[in-house]
């Protein structure tokens, strides 16, 4: 193949994500655990192939395979996913579905991470860009704008174990999320992502969580929560994220929890909050 070819092959416009295992240096110096390993395979396994359905203007619904490109280092973790989708007719240009629902998936699988990490202490933090980017997966040849952009909002704006919008989403997103009323239901973009107290917004993980999980596993992750508060009293960088992580999961606590008039076709999940106290030496 001539490098032409290879252009046309591997690079495309794509939603690209950067995610970082947050204190890994510390996880490898304290000596790796078995859980931090199998995690690291996990990804390396994770094979995610999605159905899309797809709204065409003329209101056919078309359903093609969306198969994310995902390459990892140690400690982070590079997810591409093209705009264009190979299994759809070439008319298909509804843009705003393309992007609407590949941002649905991607952020399906950054929740499936994130939660996979966080049942084995692992806290994972990043960001989602959008561009033109090139990802030769095989040959672990990787770049473009979007990858940087979402490498340096992980690590100056990210800051807590949260996957971030960049800019060029949100951007790019002006007119795609500038939805008319009678689409809106189509395009759930509240249901995937929360804003921060911070006008940040991210991937809302522990929504899926309490939608999907039952109480007691909520518990556990509750536990590990607390478990990462304890653990880590003498270093203020790592305990406030995990006090990040407290107070989402607390929010979540509150809006999850059963009310005196239940709606019948809501979903209730009852979690006691994470209770933050000072701790004095």
């Amino acid at each position: 193949m001539n490098i032409d070819e290879y252009r046309s092959k591997y690079e495309k416009e794509s939603l690209v994500v950067f995610l970082d295992i947050l204190g890994f240096k510390e996880i490898v110096k304290n000596g790796i655990q078995e859980e931090v390993l199998e995690f690291l395979y996990l990804i390396r396994s994770f094979n995610a192939e999605y159905q899309a359905d797809l709204h065409l203007d003329q209101g056919v619904w078309l359903t093609g395979k969306i198969q994310p490109m995902v390459s990892s280092s140690s400690d982070h973790i590079i997810v591409s996913l093209p705009l264009e989708l190979a299994d759809f007719p070439e008319n298909f240009n509804n843009r705003r579905s393309v992007l609407f629902h590949h941002i649905n998936r991607i952020s399906e699988y950054i929740t499936h991470l994130q939660l996979l990490g966080l049942e084995r202490n692992i806290l994972l933090r990043g960001a989602i860009a959008l561009g033109l980017h090139y990802h030769d997966w095989e040959n672990n040849l990787i770049f473009g704008n979007p990858l940087i952009e979402s490498i340096i909002n992980e690590t100056k704006l990210a800051i807590y174990p949260r996957v971030i919008l960049s800019g060029s989403v949100l951007n790019h997103g002006a007119n795609t999320f500038n939805i008319p009323e009678s689409e809106s239901h189509m395009f759930p973009v509240s249901s995937v992502f929360r804003l921060d107290f911070d006008g940040i917004y991210h991937v809302d993980y522990l929504e899926r969580a309490f939608c999907l999980i039952p109480e007691d596993k909520l518990t556990e992750i509750k536990e590990i929560i607390e478990k990462g508060i304890r653990d880590h009293q003498s270093n203020l960088n790592i305990l406030t994220k995990w006090k990040w992580l407290a107070n989402y999961f607390n929010s979540k606590t509150i809006e999850f929890k059963t009310p005196k008039a239940p709606k019948h076709d809501h979903i209730y999940k009852d979690v006691e909050p994470i209770r933050l106290v000072l701790h004095h030496h």
